[in-house]
């Protein structure tokens, strides 16, 4: 099933930003089958950070986007938006290593796209933020899926 991927650019930016609605599309399917999310009331926006940024009118507006982790995605559960910012499209490997002891994996997470998927795959599906127990407890939950086998998930339980 194809995944509704709509790009926000204009003018040349679009015509480079076509390759990644084909990185995403994969990564969503990896992602959402593994964690059984449903992703057809979604809309993912392909952004570029950098282009919102210099759109913006003072420092600190531009501050707030940094603080606010936007570099790399955000969402809108009331609009069924998830967006994807062409940052994370283009940054395929990032060690998580802060997530490697929590969720007991035996490798290393390097894949930062589908980190930053599932950070806003959660957000959609708790309406909630990071801190907020709700929103924490899912996104464990959603990591686990995602990184461990069943078998694995099964032995998390047990200990």
């Amino acid at each position: 099933m194809m995944s509704n991927i709509q790009i926000k650019s204009t003018g040349q930016a679009m015509i480079l930003y076509c390759d990644y609605k084909v990185i995403l599309q994969k990564k969503i399917e990896c992602v959402c089958q593994k964690i059984g999310f449903d992703d057809s009331k979604v809309v993912w926006i392909v952004y570029d950070p950098r282009a919102e940024k210099k759109t913006e009118k003072t420092t600190i507006a531009k501050m707030h986007i940094d603080l606010n982790g936007k570099d790399y995605g955000y969402c809108i559960p009331q609009q069924n938006q998830i967006c994807i910012s062409t940052l994370s499209i283009q940054k395929e490997y990032s060690v998580l290593k802060k997530y490697n002891n929590i969720i007991g994996m035996k490798k290393e997470a390097d894949d930062f796209l589908a980190y930053v998927i599932i950070d806003e795959i959660t957000h959609f599906q708790t309406e909630s933020n990071h801190g907020n127990k709700k929103y924490d407890d899912k996104f464990l939950d959603n990591l686990q899926k995602y990184y461990l086998s069943p078998f694995d998930r099964a032995m998390q339980r047990i200990k």
